[in-house]
């Protein structure tokens, strides 16, 4: 490195040295707590003696981890761990998202704030507390929920010693103590979405759920990805610290997770290198599982755009080809340039990163034949038929409004699928006059029919049908 550079490298972490400062906390927490640790994991492939330490204890290699794996404990803690983090994921997750849409229909501010209160509440209260508190409530003899039962006739039941009921009832637990504080992120990101969109569909008609549905939900899929992402990376840690405090002899043929087994051998135990092995072996498939979550999310992300790239790498020899240009610049901005690059395709292909200044985007717009989202339709299609240019999109990408702005066939294209997209782009390099008149109809129509007389007519009709529904 120059010296020239190291002095601009200083300056630069001068200038902005109060928010260095502010992030040093958080360094010096997962050096110390998540880095400094790892030094420890080579016990996992020794025979470790606390008089001997790390570096002198002997190595036996990979005796520990066979251990494990032959181990007539190993399929049960796999099987229970899943299936907790199993039940987490198909009940709480979607239930903070269920919430998070709930709230954000609701009203009455004071209402509001009441509920977001009780639903946060649990997540303040210690683990050990609600967990007591769980026992408490199904106690056999002074529990609220076997007094309910007897009081309807029937037989007082000792949950807590039931094999079958330990994943429901640790299940409810963390649904009730977590879905207010996870719905928090949820409703943040619904916030963040622009409200010309509910407005928009109102106008055309659009009632709560259509509004949910093809608005908010779509809103949120970032976050809903991210989020899920996280979950999966602890596919394989069930938070054995809540279950010990539900776990008894009885039940631990469905309570005992891995968590709760390293627990047992290695600190209960002493069986230091064991339990750091079978720790390791979990961390290692929680990794795993994230870099595919990672992995599948990318290809989420890219599929939209992505489906046309294929139809042009499909379609390049075709003659008269129009130059595809990509506007915008989100988080797969660099692979999508890269794939470009790859695929020599920088001829047909440009990436004009984000444009902001009207005139120069009026620019493109008067030299297009087509605009083309597969996957995501709005307000971006008012705005591409206003500057007079048809709108290409798939069917399942439509939001309510834009349903009766698009006359398939006339002034734009809804296809059924993504499949239809090559041959939508081979019929515009063979027939370009007829996008063009098609365009010349979109334009017709919005100058028409979107007027302040149309959209109060529209905001009306949808006031009246949200009155009566």
């Amino acid at each position: 490195m120059t010296k020239s550079r190291v002095a601009l490298l200083r300056r630069r972490i001068w200038a902005s040295r109060y928010l260095y400062l502010m992030f040093l906390p958080v360094f010096l927490y997962y050096v110390i707590f998540r880095y400094a640790p790892m030094l420890g994991l080579s016990i996992a492939f020794k025979d470790y003696n606390a008089f001997l330490g790390f570096q002198k204890s002997p190595w036996v290699q990979f005796k520990y981890f066979l251990q494990f794996f032959h181990s007539v404990y190993l399929w049960r803690l796999i099987r229970n761990t899943l299936l907790i983090n199993l039940y987490d994921l198909v009940f709480n997750f979607p239930a903070a998202i269920i919430l998070a849409l709930l709230l954000n229909e609701v009203q009455n501010r004071r209402f509001k704030k009441v509920t977001q209160t009780i639903t946060y509440l649990p997540y303040f209260v210690s683990s050990v507390v609600i967990a007591s508190m769980v026992v408490q409530f199904l106690s056999p003899s002074s529990g609220i929920i076997n007094n309910l039962i007897a009081a309807l006739g029937g037989e007082r039941q000792y949950f807590m010693t039931q094999p079958e009921a330990f994943r429901p009832i640790y299940t409810l637990m963390n649904l009730w103590k977590n879905i207010g504080w996870n719905s928090i992120i949820f409703l943040a990101a619904i916030s963040g979405i622009n409200g010309e969109l509910y407005e928009a569909c109102m106008v055309d008609g659009g009632g709560y759920l259509r509004r949910m549905w093809h608005i908010t939900l779509p809103g949120i899929a970032g976050t809903i990805v991210v989020l899920l992402i996280m979950r999966l990376g602890h596919v394989m840690d069930a938070g054995y610290e809540t279950i010990l405090l539900l776990q008894n002899n009885a039940n631990l043929e469905t309570s005992d997770v891995i968590g709760t087994y390293v627990y047992r051998r290695g600190l209960k135990g002493g069986e230091y290198s064991y339990a750091t092995a079978v720790g390791m072996f979990q961390s290692v498939i929680g990794f795993a599982m994230v870099i595919f979550a990672n992995w599948l999310s990318r290809r989420y992300r890219q599929k939209g755009l992505q489906s046309v790239l294929n139809s042009y790498l499909e379609l390049r020899d075709v003659d008269n080809l129009p130059k595809f240009r990509i506007i915008g610049k989100g988080p797969d901005y660099e692979p999508i340039r890269q794939w470009i690059e790859d695929h020599k395709m920088s001829d047909i292909i440009e990436m004009m990163g984000a444009i902001y200044d009207i005139d120069e985007k009026a620019k493109y717009f008067a030299k297009a034949y087509a605009c083309i989202s597969p996957k995501q339709a709005g307000l971006s299609v008012l705005e591409s038929m206003g500057y007079g240019v048809p709108y290409i999109s798939s069917k399942d990408a439509i939001t309510g409004g834009e349903l009766l702005n698009i006359h398939n066939g006339k002034d734009g294209i809804i296809m059924d699928d993504e499949s239809q997209l090559t041959e939508v782009i081979r019929d515009i390099a063979m027939h370009k006059d007829k996008y063009l008149e098609m365009g010349r109809k979109a334009q017709e129509f919005y100058n028409e029919y979107r007027t302040p007389q149309h959209m109060a007519d529209g905001l009306w009709n949808a006031v009246k049908y949200a009155m009566e529904h």
